[in-house]
């Protein structure tokens, strides 16, 4: 049962995210990274490395719509896990072992996830995040 609500909620925030999407699409223009990097230096976080943005690039794609929080156990975020984790690489240590759980749940999100998220790159950017802090 909670399985099918999880479902139900997620798929009622694909639909939010679309309708926000296509509602906003004429105000957004064309969309730079210039102000989150702003916000970003203004913060004093630590760069991300050159080698990295590949990574970076193929794992920024997520909606945010929570379709993957279906494949994880019951009170894991595994949405959370994938908009926030691999964003930040100060702080890639505080993510312990989401890599491992992300690795073992990647096949499942590639499968329902609309937005063609590459988990398995996130996982493989935390992994350097970390190795990079010196944490693994």
């Amino acid at each position: 049962m909670k399985r099918l609500i999880r479902k139900i909620l997620a798929r009622v925030g694909l639909a939010v995210a679309v309708i926000k999407h296509i509602v906003m699409l004429p105000f957004n223009g064309r969309r730079t990274p210039e102000p989150w990097l702003a916000r970003l230096r203004g913060e004093s976080l630590m760069t991300t490395p050159p080698d990295l943005w590949e990574y970076v690039d193929r794992t920024s794609g997520c909606i945010g719509c929570g379709i993957c929080d279906v494949v994880g156990e019951v009170g894991e975020e595994t949405s959370f896990w994938i908009r926030s984790s691999a964003r930040e690489p100060s702080t890639a240590l505080l993510a312990g072992n989401v890599p491992d759980k992300l690795r073992s749940l990647a096949d499942e999100i590639a499968v329902i996830c609309p937005a063609k998220v590459q988990v398995d790159q996130i996982a493989r950017l935390l992994e350097a995040n970390q190795k990079r802090l010196g944490g693994v």
